[in-house]
């Protein structure tokens, strides 16, 4: 298979804009770490060992990852690709912030972050310049140079995408004089592809926006009519499900493509697992995905659920 780089000091091939994220502040799981035989064990398990604080084993790749489902399950595949390749692997909540996480890379406290490549760049230029379609992974390279590399893995698109209960009949031309309450992960509240273009390019005026960083707890308030429009990712699929999609005719969302962030330094000590991360995501598709992210969301273990669907896929 042919191996995309986008090296943070060569010239960057241009690639079609699609999905990952700045990381959303929650309460994630524990550490999750696999070893090498496949065995998932959960860190600071107070059922290990009642009345004491534990910690968690130590794992040759750690993996930064985001609190949605969407993003577990991604962090899942790479862990699980990682594993195969002979490797300790281990997932953690990555930090709030986009600079904290390219950071932590480059100090090499994380081997590998999953990310949408718009998300990290606006997190990044604080908002304030999005990149042009397309443009997003050239960008992002730029920014993390020179100890962090980016690597171009997965045409999956994680752009936001507006929902309601089909109850709700919700369109963009009755949205000007629609009351009552919009959900929104916190950090989409103030985005330029966020609130403010609905209610500058819809005239949305009437709604009350509240931050809910659970696209669960979204879902769940959507479908019992608690609000009227909420925001997704487009992977989001689980909690999709049941959900009215409004189409952007104005195309006002930007395209959020899934990217893999590394410390430069593990392109030569650690190119097997690379390449590994590589090949498994290559294999990820939206309906490959879907299954994937709707186990985890009911409860299914991110890195173990990977790990079933790669031996069916390799």
């Amino acid at each position: 298979m042919k191996k995309t780089w986008i090296a943070v000091v060569a010239v960057v091939l241009a690639v079609s804009g699609c999905a990952i994220a700045e990381p959303v502040e929650s309460e994630s799981p524990a550490p999750v770490v696999s070893d090498s035989a496949g065995v998932t064990v959960a860190a600071n398990d107070p059922a290990t060992a009642p009345g004491t604080e534990t910690t968690a084993p130590a794992a040759d790749f750690l993996i930064a990852t985001g609190s949605t489902s969407a993003e577990q399950a991604l962090a899942g595949v790479a862990c699980a690709a990682v594993v195969r390749a002979g490797t300790t692997c281990a997932t953690t909540p990555a930090p709030t912030s986009s600079y904290d996480l390219v950071a932590d890379l480059s100090t090499q406290e994380y081997q590998l972050a999953v990310v949408f490549s718009t998300s990290t760049v606006l997190g990044l230029n604080d908002g304030s310049e999005p990149p042009a379609p397309g443009d997003a992974l050239a960008q992002l390279a730029e920014l993390v140079s020179p100890d962090v590399a980016v690597m171009d893995v997965s045409q999956l698109d994680g752009k936001i995408v507006w929902a309601a209960s089909p109850a709700t009949r919700f369109t963009w031309s009755n949205a000007e004089n629609l009351e009552g309450i919009g959900l929104v992960p916190s950090w989409l509240h103030n985005r330029i592809d966020g609130v403010p273009s609905l209610e500058s390019v819809y005239g949305i005026k009437a709604i009350t926006w509240q931050d809910e960083d659970s696209p669960l707890l979204r879902a769940e308030r959507l479908n019992n009519e608690e609000a009227v429009i909420g925001a997704f990712r487009n992977l989001d699929y689980y909690e999709l499900e049941g959900l009215s999609v409004v189409e952007d005719p104005s195309e006002i969302t930007l395209p959020d493509q899934v990217a893999i962030l590394i410390p430069a330094a593990l392109q030569d000590s650690s190119p097997i697992q690379i390449a590994a991360v590589q090949d498994a995501f290559a294999a990820l598709t939206d309906e490959t995905l879907a299954p994937l992210e709707s186990a985890v969301a009911t409860g299914s273990d991110p890195i173990t659920t990977a790990q079933t669907w790669l031996d069916s896929v390799r």
